[in-house]
């Protein structure tokens, strides 16, 4: 228990309520080990001792984040699901602001409901599969730091969703997609060109209310601009790199690198960002525009971030073709928001959240 909220300011008694909410899950887990008769087994680890470490590290990596105030339920190292402090009680964590405290409150638990359904997932619910597609130069969610193509890894990404019960699955061709099944497809900025038959798959798959998760940088292939963006999510990326002057006190960033905290409030996905004020870190970003009069299977399209009106496309210049100069030029270049994600929902039930990465 600390009593720093999830925002890192100094909340007082706030440790307290985290070890009320620790003591009752606790005690909670033992009444689960004595009533399974054996399935069920509990370790309790604590970080104050040291012989416990090396196995709090280890949970750590597994489940992508520091592994303290959480649940981890298991069945084996493939089937499992990762609780959090809100998952187990319902808690006000408080806040301190310059002219009063609110101080943090629990108002009730949620930990007997949340734990049986943790165990029933992992025992009885098929994993949910994600296919990730390869072999064009896209983010790895095996690499932690740079993949083989030399591009920022996900695997904290993976990591997390792992805990949650998803498995992942390689998919380089459409044969791939076919033998897989998978309940979502994961494109992670390719950078090269996917082939037409592969790309009328990942076609079908949408068309027929599919799942998908697009990241698309300025850099990425264009392959599925047309078929897949455009005519079925109705969608059109700008492929210009998004820029943005950010000052952090005597800090100046380049301005293709900045953060941004103004997010839809209507929409589920970024809601607990919008609430909280949270901000999101962008480099090389492209902005994403909904299209007039957009594909008659789009049934909603809804911006989920966009930067401030100070914002403007990096337009390649006779320097240099194939980029801009990361300077603002007036009359060649117009400030304006720029919408940097969109979830998408299609009438037959097809989902994507599409993200200029």
């Amino acid at each position: 228990p600390v009593d720093q909220n999830s925002k890192g300011a100094y909340v007082p008694g706030l440790a307290e309520v985290m070890s009320i909410i620790g003591r009752h899950t606790d005690d909670l887990l033992q009444e689960y080990r004595l009533k399974g008769r054996g399935k069920v087994e509990i370790h309790l680890l604590n970080p104050n001792l040291s012989a416990h470490l090396p196995r709090i590290s280890e949970l750590s990596r597994r489940i992508g984040r520091p592994a303290s105030n959480v649940v981890y339920v298991t069945t084996d190292n493939r089937r499992s699901r990762t609780l959090e402090l809100s998952d187990l009680a319902d808690y006000d964590e408080g806040a301190t602001l310059q002219q009063q405290m609110r101080r943090p409150s629990l108002r009730g638990f949620k930990n007997e409901e949340a734990i049986t359904a943790a165990i029933l997932s992992v025992t009885e619910e098929e994993p949910l599969k994600v296919g990730v597609l390869i072999g064009h130069g896209e983010k790895s969610v095996e690499a932690s730091n740079f993949g083989a193509a030399g591009r920022p890894g996900l695997s904290r990404l993976a990591s997390t969703l792992t805990a949650q019960n998803y498995e992942f699955y390689r998919i380089s061709s459409a044969a791939d997609l076919e033998e897989v099944a998978p309940d979502v497809i994961a494109v992670l900025s390719p950078a090269q060109p996917i082939a037409e038959e592969t790309v009328g798959a990942l076609v079908r798959f949408a068309e027929a209310g599919g799942k998908m998760l697009l990241l698309f940088d300025p850099e990425s292939s264009n392959s599925l601009d047309a078929p897949l963006l455009d005519r079925v999510y109705g969608i059109e990326r700008l492929p210009q790199v998004v820029c943005q002057e950010t000052r952090l006190g005597t800090w100046q960033r380049d301005p293709n690198e900045f953060t941004l905290n103004q997010y839809s409030r209507e929409a589920e996905i970024v809601a607990p960002l919008s609430r909280d004020q949270l901000d999101t870190y962008w480099f090389d970003a492209c902005a994403l525009k909904a299209i007039d009069g957009r594909s008659r299977s789009v049934k909603s399209a809804q911006p989920l971030v966009w930067t401030s009106t100070e914002a403007w496309l990096d337009r390649a210049g006779a320097d240099d073709p194939s980029r801009g100069n990361l300077k603002f030029d007036p009359g060649f270049e117009q400030r304006e928001p720029y919408r940097l994600a969109y979830a998408v929902e299609l009438h037959n039930g097809g989902r994507a959240v599409i993200i200029g990465d």
